[in-house]
């Protein structure tokens, strides 16, 4: 973690980065949002976004914040140390990458900027743009959606849930509302739909 701003990378920051590299290499991009260089300070002070880029062997674009989990959600929280992953089914050129990182950015604030709780199966609606996904009306955070992937870590000794985020179109959020997650994932197998290329 390289990149030189005004706020360091903390200890639980650079344990999840290397966590990362170890499994995936280091990344094709790195977006370090560092909040005393901001001209509206967030609650997090500082955020990476590390995104590793689709290419021949993998088709899916891979882009998790490091930093999120430095501020513990509030007590209420069943969980309350969280990283985000997005990851997508299209290759990013760097102008794209990053308007995608500046959107993981915005949504790490939500939950200090409302006082909300965030966890698997949760929802945020309204999240404005979202990049890619012009039909998206709601975000989705589920478990991996694989065994292999990653779902929580020990990090400078405190358990870290990595939150998978899927946008979601307004007929699919409508679903879960009135189904439940359960109606919404036998609707994707149904209709052989890809969450990760789809809203």
């Amino acid at each position: 973690m390289a990149t030189e701003t005004k706020t360091s990378p903390t200890a639980r920051a650079r344990e999840i980065y290397n966590d990362l590299i170890e499994d995936w290499g280091e990344p094709t991009y790195l977006f370090t949002f560092d909040s005393l260089e901001m001209a509206k300070p967030g609650r997090l002070p500082r955020l990476d976004v590390a995104i590793w880029s689709a290419d021949d062997e993998c088709d899916v674009t891979s882009c998790v914040t490091i930093g999120l989990s430095n501020v513990a959600l509030g007590l209420e929280c069943a969980t309350r140390y969280i990283e985000l992953h997005w990851a997508l089914r299209r290759h990013l050129d760097e102008r794209q990458a990053y308007a995608v990182a500046a959107f993981l950015a915005n949504v790490a604030e939500y939950p200090f900027d409302y006082g909300q709780c965030l966890d698997w199966w949760h929802r945020l609606t309204n999240p404005g743009h979202v990049p890619h996904f012009p039909n998206a009306s709601t975000i989705l955070f589920r478990p991996p959606f694989s065994s292999v992937s990653k779902g929580e870590l020990i990090a400078d000794g405190e358990t870290v849930r990595f939150l998978y985020m899927v946008p979601l179109a307004d007929r699919e959020s409508h679903l879960i509302k009135q189904e439940g997650v359960s109606g919404y994932l036998d609707h994707l197998e149904a209709n052989e739909l890809d969450p990760l290329g789809t809203a």
